[in-house]
């Protein structure tokens, strides 16, 4: 069996189809009018690479940032669109949230690893949407963009 690891990441254009990225860029755009579109594709496209860098690297603690995980929630929410992403990156991503009261981590050295291991799979992180101020937040039912915890949307 061959691994991520063993062959070359894929292009961008193989791994989010233009009409792909477009499609989940209105779904980001809807929760977040104050996107571009082209922003909006970004997001989409970065929570791609993300995700394929995790199917890659299940042995490594992973969390995307704030702004990626915009981009994962809209992967997350059009399903057809994400089951093909998962076959075209040779695996499965699964969300785990993180629920009240569990221990984070040190989430500065999350973000480290997650970055270190985009670079080693091939998926060179847009680091403009990882800012460092993001590991400070919380994922998920600990802060996310759409926890029912914090009201946002």
């Amino acid at each position: 069996m061959t691994t991520m690891l063993e062959r070359q990441a894929l292009p961008v254009s193989a791994l989010v189809p233009d009409e792909v990225r477009d499609r989940l860029a209105l779904t980001v755009i809807k929760d977040h009018p104050e996107f571009s579109a082209e922003y909006a594709g970004r997001l989409v496209v970065e929570a791609a690479r993300f995700q394929a860098a995790s199917a890659a690297r299940p042995d490594v603690r992973m969390a995307p940032s704030l702004l990626v995980d915009y981009g994962w929630h809209a992967w997350l929410t059009n399903t057809i669109d994400r089951d093909a992403l998962m076959t075209r990156i040779g695996g499965v991503v699964h969300h785990v949230p993180e629920l009240p009261g569990e221990d984070a981590g040190d989430k500065k050295a999350v973000r480290r690893q997650t970055l270190a291991a985009m670079v080693e799979t091939g998926n060179a992180p847009d680091l403009e949407l990882w800012p460092a101020a993001s590991a400070d937040c919380s994922q998920c039912h600990a802060g996310c963009t759409d926890s029912p915890n914090t009201g946002k949307k």
